[in-house]
């Protein structure tokens, strides 16, 4: 598709020299009226000429969604990327929450004369302000 623009997608690359904010460039392989399908640059060669593994491969991205896989304009693709890098530390925030939480306990249930099934823990400053309902 010569017409159809390249999309982006930010991600991070940790290795010796640190963490590093990466952009993948993905190439439009096919086109519906709603949607693009994409595959990452480096692969367009194997997607042209293996159309099967193309359809296996691919990602199909909306023309019209706010929220997408990948972004034909790198402003956007910027915006997705700090939102799913928000997402990811309040993810990590829960994660540390319960395993602190949980370690703490483990020496108790231990030296119970029975393992109970179910041992409160808990809640910390982070889980106390979950809202249940």
């Amino acid at each position: 598709m010569s017409n159809a623009p390249d999309h982006f997608r930010y991600r991070t690359r940790l290795d010796e020299d640190g963490v590093h904010i990466v952009c993948d460039r993905y190439v439009v392989i096919g086109e519906t009226e709603h949607f693009y399908y994409v595959v990452r640059h480096d692969l367009e060669y194997l997607a042209r000429h293996s159309p099967a593994w193309a359809k296996a491969n691919r990602k199909r991205v909306s023309k019209t969604s706010g929220k997408r896989y990948c972004y034909p304009d790198k402003r956007d693709a910027l915006g997705s990327f700090r939102k799913r890098q928000m997402y990811r530390m309040s993810h990590a925030k829960t994660a540390m929450s319960q395993a602190q939480l949980s370690l703490a306990q483990l020496d108790t249930m231990l030296d119970a004369e029975q393992i109970p099934d179910l041992h409160p823990c808990g809640h910390d400053d982070h889980t106390s302000s979950f809202v249940w309902e």
